[in-house]
């Protein structure tokens, strides 16, 4: 009985682990787009150029 115990346990801490995982990995994602879309376009040299010129 205690080797079922542990194994219980054990099949818990992996399935948080793969939990904490799989969410860190989609708060990764998150920030990354958040970040992209905060920041914004920035115009390209050749369009900051073309606008430049009348």
């Amino acid at each position: 009985m205690p080797n079922s115990i542990s194994l219980v346990s054990k099949n818990i801490s992996t399935l948080m682990h793969r939990m904490n995982c799989v969410l860190d990995t989609y708060r990764g994602i998150a920030f990354m787009f958040l970040y992209f879309k905060v920041r914004g376009e920035k115009p390209t040299p050749a369009i900051r150029a073309k606008s430049m010129n009348f």
